[in-house]
């Protein structure tokens, strides 16, 4: 009950500061994608709905650093035996399209709030384009709206008949193809392409475009910083220890030859903790990293969870966006 009563009170920035205060221990955060406005022809966090969220926790004196800081901060804690750590929320966005410097990069410094982003480093030097998005290019311009797409686990159908019903049908099949390995994907690719007789492209579209290093370097002269989430985006599950030792380790070695301050963590793929082992912690400990991004859903970093897992610091939990008032703060409560 009092959980639930915290929780009913943390959109109100004045109770919020008493109450986050009160989570000490608690570090959030909080994971992002895309950001898109009114005109983008994809979806996208809406810029405005940052803005009134990073207003909201400025309001309430949340305190908001680099997701480094935060993990430096809480292992420096863990060594000290230190009794408490001041709560704080860290913003990340994973894959680094453009949309970043046009639009998040202005509302975050407009709040004077660090972010870090992570990215790929085979689609920033035009090597390969997100699978995901050759899928929804395809679909926007297939002339069937039903494909029969062969796997190595059995064949799955995929049809719509509007765009709300595309919507659904690309992102179950994204669940099921980001499971296969690199080779079936591009298999799979192929497959949709020719059932939509719509080529597959080999520079993405605008809309589907990312930052260079140079767009990179000069977000950096500004406060962003960079990281490395994998040289493809591939499930690390699905590689070969050959592949995922070029993956981490290849990805790691490119940011930091093309970044002045580049993060000291990794950011896994995908990020549930099927899509990464222990064999993967270790490789991005073995390569310099103070720690690793996840995906899963856990919120905040606990003591709890410290004592449970020495290892805390390989599988950082983060929180999908959500940009009502309070729900990131309510997120010190999970």
């Amino acid at each position: 009950m009092l959980k639930a009563f915290a929780r009913s009170l943390a959109g109100r920035p004045a109770l919020a500061r008493v109450l986050w205060q009160s989570r000490r221990d608690r570090q959030v955060v909080v994971m992002m994608h895309r950001f898109a406005d009114a005109d983008a022809p994809y979806v996208g966090h809406d810029p405005q709905g940052l803005r009134a969220l990073l207003a909201y926790l400025r309001k309430s004196r949340v305190t908001i650093e680099s997701v480094d800081d935060m993990a430096r901060r809480v292992a420096r804690s863990d060594v000290a035996r230190t009794a408490s750590v001041p709560p704080a929320i860290a913003f990340t966005v994973d894959d680094g399209y453009g949309d970043v410097a046009t639009l998040a990069q202005p509302v975050f410094e407009e709040f004077d709030c660090p972010f870090t982003v992570f990215v790929v480093p085979e689609v920033v030097d035009g090597n390969r384009c997100f699978w995901w998005d050759q899928l929804a290019f395809m679909m926007g311009q297939s002339r069937t709206n039903r494909w029969v797409i062969p796997s190595a686990t059995g064949e799955f159908v995929a049809s719509w008949s509007d765009e709300v019903s595309a919507f659904a049908a690309r992102k179950r099949m994204e669940e099921r193809i980001k499971r296969f390995t690199a080779t079936e994907i591009d298999a799979v690719l192929r497959e949709c392409a020719r059932q939509a007789d719509v080529p597959l492209f080999s520079a993405p579209p605008p809309e589907y475009g990312v930052l260079s290093w140079s767009d990179m370097r000069g977000l950096e002269e500004r406060g962003v910083r960079f990281g490395a989430h994998s040289m493809t985006h591939a499930a690390l599950s699905t590689c070969a220890d050959d592949q995922a030792q070029w993956e981490i380790a290849g990805s790691l070695e490119r940011v930091r030859q093309e970044l002045r301050h580049p993060s000291s963590l990794f950011c896994y793929p995908y990020g549930k903790r099927s899509d990464f082992s222990e064999r993967d912690e270790r490789l991005a400990e073995r390569h310099g990293c103070i720690g690793a991004i996840s995906s899963e859903h856990g919120s905040s970093i606990s003591p709890a969870k410290r004592e449970a897992h020495g290892a805390w610091r390989w599988r950082i939990p983060r929180m999908s966006y959500d940009p009502r008032p309070g729900t990131v703060l309510r997120a010190f409560f999970d």
